[in-house]
């Protein structure tokens, strides 16, 4: 079945369409809905299983690129695969039973006329459209047709006598050309058009012109031809040849010469396949018209390889040769469930009677039957793609605006040559649509390619495909797409590029033997970046052609998306030198960004010689070591000792106690202390002023803290701080001393582990307050030899 229709879209074109069957009765139907692509406004439905006397209603579902869809059904149509079947003339007899089909005034003759009856003509499904008759003065002649050669059309009537099974009775005054006074016989030859345009067989017969008006029906008769041929023979059977033999001159004939053709539907030229595999029609004119004319035809149809029909018709019980008459044109249907066979070539076979004894068979060059669509396949890679022209890849996601591309499916479909008529193509913005370009051009199947050189309507950005729509010869058609391109007409952005592979830009590296670097920032929103390229140099200057940039140091290299690369060198680099890495990026189409440079790196592979670094050595604190003092506590006595409450001459002399705090001086005869024999025990802090310093000078302060030993000492880590003035260091305690806990046996544990600190601090005035203590004021840490030096 071959659906057209139109559709059309001005603004976002048709996207997708879906075809659809459904009959008249509700039933379901084995047939899916069809996706078509947008391109198509006609499509041919194959392997379809209709059923005689339904109606079918097609059903158009199109879609825009605004997913906007219309519905469409179609009127309904009619399905009838078979002919009418053949009636009789109603004509009195008394060669049988009185059946009441004569009536006055059928079945007579005029001068120029002849009034004709019949019945019996019938079709269950799509019914009687109209008649056509041919009178003629011999065997299926029409010469005395009132157009001699032209069959009078009558139309089907539903009013007139009804003859029950046999329907109503059809009458009609058929007009003739002047008959010869001397003609004693006509001949009657008709037959039935069904609403679907399938024809009946012919019935044929003689009558004889009775004086005063009548016909009188001839059922004694003698065959015409050689093989048989007569009016009066029971259906499709002969009357006993008269003798003579038959002379085929198919092969050196001196007579009219005709040209069978197969065509399709409603066409009249000659095809070579057919998507049907149910039908074969066939048409024949005169081409060269010499020597006798044809009287009459026959026809049939075979394989085109065999010279006479053969393969449809069964020998043994049907008719292999049809009567035509004078018709010029024959439909063959084959019966309910037989299908013609896919690829075989059937012919149209003709047998032109040029007398009673006289014949030519002729034949079409054969149709092809063809109900598959053209073939594909995705094996090796098979598919639709585009390349710029001169490219080496074989498909190109991304292409340069304005520049001629190709267009290939080679190997796509199968078996092209033989199989596809032509292909079609288009450009979109979307699978299967047409919205951008049409090529405008049939392409022969042996093409493969085709090449746009007018690409300059793409705009960059957006994605395009390019849809090959290839055409059977019968008109069935596929559409293949590409997996798209993009065109892209700007060059990637340049980046950043850094010195180093690290997170931050070097300035120095303490290495000679590698280069280094990495970079971002580089990108290119229309094809994306492809490609880095970087070289290192010992000048920061850049060109406008690239392989004339200065990279003396390593010679352009293409490492691929990584954005950072390092290599080792075989020279090393100089001492103190600076050194510029240099980087571009090459997109998917092959255009080059600007090359981007670093700020440089510096080689310096030797240590840091010292100038000079010396203290003055003399500590400027007074009473540094706590070793003076009005008064003293024990070691001994310190967990029986609350220092809050000592006298204060155990308060070591010329350092001043901060508010709250406490401080006492502990001595103790087991040489304790880190210097001398006493050190301090402090909550909170003391502090001296120093006079006297040098604006600018750097002051290095060390001192030793500790743990206290007390028993009631249960933090594991103890803080201090040391500060001048607003400059203030806080440090850790880590390590526990031994508290006097009862585990005297602990060899782990030191009575009191001194740690040593040492912090610097620039003087900003002549005069500062150093202050040293305990962060918390609860517990108190240790602290002994305290030095503040220049």
């Amino acid at each position: 079945m071959k659906v057209e229709w139109t559709v059309t879209d001005s603004e976002s074109h048709i996207e997708r369409q879906y075809l659809s069957i459904k009959s008249h009765i509700g039933g379901e139907f084995d047939l899916a809905s069809t996706k078509v692509n947008g391109i198509a406004r006609d499509f041919i439905l194959t392997g379809l299983k209709l059923h005689d006397g339904v109606t079918y209603y097609v059903t158009l579902i199109s879609c825009n690129g605004a997913q906007i869809c219309s519905t469409a059904t179609t009127s309904g149509m009619l399905v009838d695969t078979t002919p009418p079947s053949r009636g009789m003339f109603a004509v009195q007899t008394d060669h049988a039973a009185n059946l009441s089909r004569h009536g006055d005034s059928w079945m007579t003759w005029e001068k120029t006329a002849v009034n004709l009856a019949w019945l019996g003509f019938a079709d269950l499904h799509s019914k009687i459209s109209h008649y056509y008759i041919n009178v003629g003065s011999k065997f299926m002649d029409s010469d005395l047709n009132e157009e001699p050669g032209r069959p009078v059309r009558v139309e089907y009537v539903t009013s007139g006598e009804d003859k029950y099974d046999e329907g109503i009775v059809q009458t009609a005054k058929v007009k003739t050309s002047n008959y010869d006074p001397d003609q004693k016989f006509i001949y009657v030859t008709m037959w039935a058009v069904n609403k679907v345009g399938l024809a009946s067989a012919i019935i044929h017969s003689q009558f004889e012109r009775i004086p005063g008006g009548d016909l009188f029906l001839i059922r004694r008769c003698q065959a015409y031809t050689c093989e048989g041929h007569c009016v009066c023979a029971p259906q499709d059977k002969f009357c006993h040849p008269s003798g003579t033999a038959c002379q085929d001159i198919s092969s050196n004939n001196q007579n009219y010469i005709l040209q069978v053709y197969d065509v399709a539907g409603s066409g009249g030229d000659d095809v070579d396949y057919t998507p049907s595999n149910v039908v074969l029609q066939g048409r024949w004119a005169i081409v060269n018209n010499f020597g006798d004319s044809p009287d009459w035809y026959q026809w049939s149809v075979g394989f085109t390889e065999k010279p006479s029909p053969e393969g449809l018709f069964n020998e043994a019980t049907e008719r292999i040769w049809h009567d035509a008459g004078q018709n010029m044109e024959q439909v063959y249907q084959t019966k309910q469930g037989i299908y013609l066979k896919e690829t075989v070539q059937y012919s149209f076979f003709l047998k032109v009677w040029y007398d009673e004894n006289t014949f030519a068979i002729f034949k079409s060059d054969g149709v092809t039957i063809a109900t598959q669509r053209p073939d594909v396949t995705n094996v090796r890679g098979s598919s639709v793609r585009e390349k710029m022209r001169g490219s080496n890849y074989i498909d190109q996601d991304f292409m340069k605006a304005g520049y001629p591309f190709r267009i290939e499916w080679k190997n796509k479909f199968l078996n092209a040559v033989n199989a596809i008529k032509s292909f079609h193509l288009y450009l979109s913005t979307y699978p299967g649509g047409h919205d951008v370009m049409d090529i405008n051009e049939d392409l022969p199947g042996s093409r493969t390619s085709y090449d746009i050189m007018r690409s300059s309507v793409l705009l960059p950005g957006i994605t395009y495909y390019s849809n090959v729509l290839a055409y059977g010869f019968s008109d069935i058609h596929h559409t293949e797409s590409s997996d798209g391109f993009k065109p892209d007409k700007h060059k990637p952005t340049g980046g950043i590029v850094f010195d180093g592979i690290g997170l931050h830009d070097l300035e120095f590296q303490n290495k000679s033997d590698i280069v280094m670097a990495h970079w971002h920032g580089f990108s290119d929103v229309g094809s994306g970046v492809k490609m880095y390229y970087w070289c290192v140099g010992s000048t920061n200057g850049v060109v406008t052609k690239h392989a004339d940039v200065e990279c003396g140091i390593h010679s352009w290299e293409a490492v691929g998306l990584h954005n950072s690369v390092s290599r080792n060198l075989t020279t090393p680099l100089h001492q103190s030198d600076t050194y510029y890495n240099k980087v571009y990026a090459v997109d998917n189409v092959g255009y080059i960004s600007s090359v981007r440079v670093s700020d440089g790196v510096s080689v310096d592979t030797s240590p840091p010689e010292p100038q000079y670094l010396f203290h003055t050595g003399s500590n400027i604190l007074t009473n540094p070591s706590f070793e003076t003092s009005p008064n003293v506590v024990q070691s001994t006595n310190v967990n029986a000792t609350d220092i809050c409450n000592a006298t204060v001459d155990s308060q070591p002399s010329g350092w001043n106690l901060s508010t709250g705090g406490c401080a006492a001086i502990v001595s103790s005869n087991k040489n304790l202390a880190r210097d001398g024999r006493s050190f301090l025990f402090v909550r909170g802090s003391v502090s001296q002023t120093l006079d006297g310093l040098v604006v600018g000078g750097l002051y290095r302060v060390s001192f030793f803290s500790s743990h206290l030993s007390v028993s009631s000492s249960t933090q594991s880590n103890k803080e201090g701080f040391v500060q001048l003035e607003d400059k203030k260091h806080v440090f850790l305690i880590y390590t526990k001393a031994y508290r006097g806990d009862g585990n005297d046996q602990s060899t782990a544990r030191e009575e009191i582990s001194w740690h040593k600190h040492t912090f610097y601090f620039v003087a900003l005035k002549q005069t500062a307050e150093f202050v040293l203590g305990s962060v918390d004021d609860r517990t108190g840490i240790y602290v002994d030899n305290v030095v503040v030096e220049l």
